[in-house]
């Protein structure tokens, strides 16, 4: 899972010694460790949080385990705490912060970078969302299924589109680019209900739900968490399958919704099957 937008600050301090780190706090390389995330509520509480030349001993003293991190080369380490949601400022307005990534050097804090979330409504903008690592775009439809997920705006949106369909009329408006692609999951179930429908005649309904992979799960955990939009709208191969109402934020990885066409039923239960493999 990659964060496609960030911004750098440099903290230009040396450090004396390098730190000796307890690999047992340390999660492996890129694992994305269960970890509760810092809350802070903006960019100036995280450079006094992570102050210049700050010892990863220390870091560790004060924040616990980072939930990543990845080595850069060159001496160069990287750990990645994720942040309660907050409002980005200036060019990047629109935007929320979701994680800070500590580069270190010689076992020292020596840069912040941030990751965003959102589409910026300052002076930059360009969409800017999470997405997967090898999302490739459109091509993903040719090489197997994908489900994207997209969150509903009821106000218009920086290079959106609103959806009014026969299926979905008057849905509200969407990004450009989905907040989640999703080509791989862990667990997909369709289950057959007999409910009664708004004429209280007994009608046909299928149940999916859908259990997401770990990273997958907690980019939708941030994007449900910021702003909590009242309905998601996904689409299969781009063509509309649902758009399931929100009550709260989506923490456990977990999607369900409710289909009352059996042709788009058939489709999810088909792709969903080839998405477990």
């Amino acid at each position: 899972m990659t964060l496609t937008a960030y911004a750098t600050l440099a903290l230009l301090a040396g450090c004396a010694q390098k730190s000796e780190i307890d690999a047992s706090k340390l999660p492996r390389q890129g694992a994305g460790a269960e970890v509760e995330p810092l809350t802070v509520q903006n960019v100036k509480e995280l450079n006094r949080l992570f102050a210049a030349g700050m010892t990863t001993n220390e870091i560790l003293a004060h924040c616990g385990r980072p939930h990543g991190f990845t080595v850069l080369g060159d001496g160069r380490i990287e750990w990645s705490y994720a942040t309660t949601p907050f409002p980005a400022e200036e060019e990047m307005s629109g935007t929320y912060v979701i994680e800070v990534r500590l580069e270190l050097t010689n076992g020292c804090v020596a840069r912040l970078n941030y990751a965003y979330l959102g589409a910026p409504t300052g002076a930059q903008q360009t969409p800017l969302l999470v997405r997967p690592k090898n999302e490739p775009g459109r091509a993903t439809d040719r090489y197997g299924p994908s489900l994207k997920l997209f969150a509903v705006s009821e106000k218009p949106i920086y290079d959106g589109t609103f959806i009014d369909t026969d299926q979905f009329p008057r849905l509200g408006y969407i990004a450009s680019v989905p907040i989640l692609t999703i080509s791989k999951v862990k667990e997909a179930t369709s289950e057959t209900l007999v409910v009664p429908d708004e004429r209280y005649e007994n009608s046909i309904v299928w149940a999916i739900t859908i259990v997401l992979a770990d990273d997958d799960a907690r980019v939708l955990s941030y994007a449900t968490s910021t702003n909590i939009p009242s309905k998601l709208f996904i689409t299969l191969n781009n063509e509309p399958v649902a758009a399931p109402v929100l009550l709260g934020p989506i923490r456990a990885g977990n999607i369900v919704f409710r289909c009352r066409d059996r042709r788009v039923a058939e489709l999810l239960q088909d792709a969903l099957a080839e998405m477990k493999r």
